[in-house]
């Protein structure tokens, strides 16, 4: 499978600093994106170990066999190997993340969220905890392939709420996982096979509270042979409605599925 990316980040109109990471690793196959919590550096932190003990966790473990992953923690049987692996390595960082926190008094109560694919033999992966979310953008329609793990999603999928109400709400924004606080991640996994000229989109949600799913698939359509190009106009997008957060974007094009 043949894929090509770009990636942009900005800190925004209105934050002081960047607290999100990405990381690509094109030897392994595998892209990150995470968004830190926590304020100062603490979130830059929590982002930072999200990405790299993600990867680092492939890194150490080129020789796991499917096996080996199965002895390692539990998963459903349904799940694909590469699934498990990344599951896990995500669980990993989720645990540096926690460790780290408790040593050092002014990172505690950091977190991050973090979305990522693996590419298999004829498979994408994808792993997310937190709202940052996964696109794809497949002739034209643009469709989110994760669920936001948000209170306000959690309140809208059960309908109690108006939708109104939910919106105005302080806690919207606030996050029913993330990592760095859940002592086991609860990682979400899916598989997909992707076709020839699919692009994935991954995102902190300051580009999704900034501009609207219409926006963000005709920026791409218009710009799907400039990866780079299309990265950054989302950025400006962002930035030209209020910026209010820090934005990140990273998409992957599937130049060849198999």
């Amino acid at each position: 499978m043949k894929l090509t990316h770009a990636s942009a980040t900005d800190v925004g109109r209105r934050r002081k600093e960047n607290e999100d990471s990405i990381l690509v690793d094109a030897d392994i196959g595998l892209y990150i994106l995470s968004d830190g919590m926590g304020g100062h550096a603490s979130g830059e932190v929590a982002s930072k170990i999200s990405v790299e003990f993600t990867r680092d966790f492939f890194v150490k473990n080129k020789s796991l066999t499917d096996d080996d992953i199965g002895k390692l923690y539990t998963f459903s049987e349904n799940m694909p190997p590469p699934a498990k692996k990344l599951a896990y390595a995500i669980m990993a960082a989720n645990a540096e993340v926690i460790a780290v926190a408790k040593k050092e008094p002014n990172l505690k109560g950091m977190g991050a969220t973090i979305v990522a694919v693996l590419k298999g033999e004829k498979e994408l992966y994808i792993g997310h905890v937190g709202d940052s979310r996964i696109y794809l953008l497949r002739d034209g329609a643009l469709k989110q392939m994760t669920e936001d793990h948000s209170v306000y999603n959690e309140e809208k999928k059960r309908g109690k709420v108006a939708l109104d109400i939910l919106e105005k709400s302080p806690f919207r924004n606030r996050l029913v996982r993330a990592m760095g606080h859940m002592k086991e991640a609860k990682v979400d996994t899916q598989s997909n096979s992707p076709r020839k000229g699919d692009i994935f989109l991954l995102c902190s949600d300051g580009l999704t509270d900034m501009v609207k799913d219409g926006e963000i698939a005709d920026i791409i359509s218009s710009n799907d042979g400039d990866l780079s190009y299309a990265c950054s106009s989302l950025v400006d997008k962002a930035n030209e409605n209020g910026g209010k957060d820090n934005i990140s974007v990273l998409l992957i094009k599937v130049v060849e599925p198999i």
